[in-house]
């Protein structure tokens, strides 16, 4: 089915899902055209925010190993122990959004 712009900008597509449709309607229209001629720019940011949402996941899990804050968890302030964990997060989107620009401009090369 075909969508136009309004539609499938106004669409969420989740956190790295908008994050990259964002992307590729202001820096890659080129792209944003073919796809939705092509009728796959719907099912590829769908498909985009699934997969970086599940290396977040993964990274973040191990972050939160590394760091101590899971076998903290019992003993310290849940408040505290919330926004440590918010830091480490916030610290992973900001890497991952680095790399997802960096892995798109070596596409382009």
């Amino acid at each position: 089915m075909y969508m136009t712009d309004e539609e499938l900008l106004a669409k969420n597509y989740g956190f790295w899902g908008n994050a990259r449709k964002d992307f590729m309607y202001n820096y890659r229209t080129a792209e944003w055209g073919f796809m939705q001629e092509t009728e796959n720019l719907d099912r590829y940011l769908t498909k985009f925010n699934d997969r970086i949402t599940r290396k977040e996941h993964h990274m973040l899990d191990k972050a939160l190993l590394r760091s101590g804050l899971m076998a903290s968890i019992r003993t310290m302030d849940k408040n505290e122990w919330v926004s440590r964990c918010m830091r480490v997060r916030e610290s992973l989107r900001k890497l991952l959004l680095k790399e997802m620009v960096y892995e798109i401009d070596l596409w382009q090369c």
